[in-house]
């Protein structure tokens, strides 16, 4: 619609233009205004009358259209913050390097480090499912946030469901990777192929764990920022 939206940008100036066209058109083209009788200039000035009201209305009904925009892209942008931090307080609690076991692992188990990976998993992934809810209601408002706050918005939101969805992963795979170990420190020396899953093994507990040398703290702490960034452009 770019005509209409033309029409509305410049209302106040087609309002004027359309008056003076109507003021020379009234007046039958006269080459002077000594000609105007008092019928011309009573019509030029209810024409006016008209237009300055036009003006008014129009202007006003702008002014009103822009302050309540703007409130709404400020109600948004505090939502959105609002809602982004208590995602990443979410994601904090999972991935804390302190957790409470739900099960704690057993000291007599045939197989120790699939034991320990199992209870590790579970508690983490009991973790996510707790916090699940504050982190589908940011996800669910991510084209309501595109509305107002861009596509930068929406792809914040989305950075933090597909966080949520690589610690689920990376849980699944230290598990698994558990279970391919030997239990026996020999066996690595026989089979080279056993370092290299104990490599992985160690790279997924990182995944969903804020311990030293996760890069998940830096993550976070972008992901703080560009939320950041988003509130204050919209905000001020």
């Amino acid at each position: 619609m770019p005509l209409l939206n033309f029409i509305k940008r410049h209302s106040e100036i087609l309002c004027l233009g359309g008056f003076l066209f109507y003021w020379f058109w009234d007046a039958k083209l006269s080459s002077s205004f000594s000609g105007f009788t008092v019928k011309d200039w009573m019509s030029m000035a209810n024409t006016l009358a008209t237009l300055t009201l036009t003006i008014v209305a129009l202007y006003g009904i702008n002014s009103w259209r822009n302050e309540y925009k703007n409130k709404r892209r400020l109600e948004v942008a505090m939502d959105f913050g609002e809602k982004g931090y208590l995602a990443m307080l979410s994601i904090r609690r999972v991935t804390s390097p302190y957790i409470t076991y739900v099960n704690p692992p057993q000291e007599d188990a045939e197989n120790p480090r699939l034991e320990h990976a199992i209870r590790t998993s579970e508690t983490r992934l009991t973790l996510l499912d707790q916090e699940a809810e504050s982190l589908n209601a940011y996800d669910s408002k991510r084209y309501l946030y595109k509305l107002w706050l861009g596509d930068f918005a929406e792809e914040t939101c989305s950075k933090f469901v597909r966080l949520g969805q690589r610690i689920q992963d990376a849980c699944d795979q230290h598990v698994e990777l558990a279970g391919l170990l030997p239990t026996e420190k020999e066996d690595f020396e026989i089979n080279p192929h056993y370092k290299d899953l104990e490599r992985q093994f160690n790279e997924t507990r990182l995944e969903f764990s804020r311990a030293t040398p996760s890069d998940l703290p830096d993550y976070l702490e972008q992901l703080k920022k560009d939320i950041d960034t988003i509130v204050k452009e919209h905000s001020f």
